[in-house]
C-alpha cells in the first residue's frame, strides 16, 4: 500500500469519523442535556470549527486523490 493511500484512507477516516460523532453523539447528547435554547446555542458554538474541519479533510483528501 502507498503512502499516499494510507493517507487518504487516514483523511477519509477523519472526514466520516467527525461527521458521525457530531451527527450521532455529540448533538443528541447536547439536546438531551440542556434546555432546547441552550443547546441550539451549544451548537451553534460548534458549527464555526466543524465546518472548516470538514472543507479542510475534504479537500486534503482532493488533493492527495
Amino acid at each position: 500500500m502507498k503512502t499516499g493511500s494510507i493517507l487518504y484512507n487516514f483523511i477519509l477516516s477523519l472526514w466520516v469519523g467527525g461527521i458521525v460523532i457530531f451527527t450521532f453523539l455529540v448533538t443528541p447528547v447536547i439536546f438531551q442535556s440542556f434546555d432546547r435554547d441552550a443547546a441550539g446555542e451549544i451548537v451553534g458554538k460548534l458549527f464555526p470549527y466543524y465546518f472548516p474541519y470538514n472543507l479542510f479533510l475534504s479537500l486534503a483528501a482532493l488533493v492527495i486523490f
